[in-house]
This record gives structure tokens, sequence and C-alpha cells, in this order.
């Protein structure tokens, strides 16, 4: 199954907070995330890993913070990203607005609890569905999402990604045919003990009965 290719922008020094990002979009957005320090081998040529894997995502995510406005590499990340055109979108975790190259777009506010990172994977994740400007990813993102819940391996993530699911306007029919498998076959989703509301979503707005 397809995903949605994501790379984070960020200073090394703050890997762990990266790090946190990428999880939270695999496990909910089901988001293919590049990191760096994560994902490069010591005996590869980091800076070529950097460039091919800049090169071939769909969203580039800066996230801005003291330490990225003094990182040697995070404004020829997007200077890069802006030359090949991609979708960038910022997220501000100091009171420090996009500069430089990316001066012009207006970044999320972000605090770097979990629960507030959660809160902007789900704002990036319905964005990237809803605005027309990013509409040629669309059935990607929901593609990922719906994956994403058909793997869903607690009932906390299960919930998150229903609050995703339940903003989601249309689904096309493999989409409904995964969902509904999710919900019959994944005990993380139909073990959910709030899964009746969902069920009941799906078919008020959707029109999609689980047991046909």
């Amino acid at each position: 199954m397809s995903q949605l290719k994501v790379f984070i922008s960020y200073s090394s020094l703050d890997k762990s907070l990266a790090g946190l990002f990428k999880q939270c979009f695999e496990n909910y957005a089901g988001f293919s995330v590049f990191l760096a320090h994560e994902d490069i081998s010591p005996a590869l040529d980091w800076e070529l890993k950097i460039i091919k894997n800049l090169k071939e995502v769909d969203i580039v995510i800066p996230l801005i913070t003291d330490n990225f406005r003094n990182s040697d590499f995070t404004d020829q990340e997007l200077g890069m990203a802006l030359a090949w055109e991609k979708i960038i979108l910022p997220i501000k975790l100091v009171d420090i607005n996009p500069y430089g190259f990316i001066k012009k777009l207006q970044a999320l506010n972000c605090h770097s609890e979990q629960s507030d990172v959660i809160d902007a994977v789900i704002t990036i994740v319905l964005a990237l569905i809803d605005n027309d400007e990013f509409n040629i990813y669309k059935d990607l993102v929901i593609d990922s999402v719906v994956e994403a819940f058909c793997k869903s391996n607690s009932y906390k993530t299960t919930s998150i990604i229903i609050r995703i699911l339940t903003k989601i306007e249309n689904f096309n029919t493999n989409q409904i045919v995964r969902v509904k498998n999710a919900i019959k076959n994944n005990n993380q989703v139909y073990g959910f003990f709030a899964l009746p509301d969902f069920i009941k979503f799906l078919s008020d707005n959707h029109k999609i009965v689980i047991d046909s």
C-alpha cells in the first residue's frame, strides 16, 4: 500500500522531539517518515542520503526551534525543498516565525508535550485532506490513515485514528472495504470501547453498514 512520504527537517539537538513526531505520523496517519539520525546507516554518505530522500518525499515538515535556526543544515534542506517545489508545512515550537526561504508560510503552533504533538499531527493530516491546495495528495493521505487504522496495535492508537476518520467526508470503495475489514478482524479495533459510536457515524454519514 502506498504511503505519503514525509521528510522532517530538524536540528540534531532536537532529535528526541523529531522522533516523537515521526512516531505519531507513522502510528496515527500511516505516513512514511524520514529522519536523518534514525534512517541513515553510519556506513553511508549521510549528505547524499539526505538529498536523495528529500528529493523523493511528498511533504517537508520543518520543526522550528531555537536549535533549528542555529543549525548548519536546516536552511539548506528548505532551500532544496523549495527548489524541488515540495509542499512545506512548518511547525513552530518556540516564538520564532518561519524565516528566510519560508518566511511567507503560516506555521502551526505546537508545544513539545506528546498530547500537543498528536494534536499537531491530526491538524496537518486534516489540512492535507481538506485544503484544495494539497488536493494532489488527498487520496494518498486517506489511504495512509486507513492503513494505519488497519494496523492499529492499541486502543489508544485506534482512538486517535478514529478522530481523523470521523473528519473525512468521502471514502473510496477500497478504503471502505479496508475500514470494514479492520473493524471485523483487528482486535485492537473491534475491542475498542467506543467502536459502536464510530460504526454509527459510518452508517449515518457514509451509509457504510459493517455487517454487510
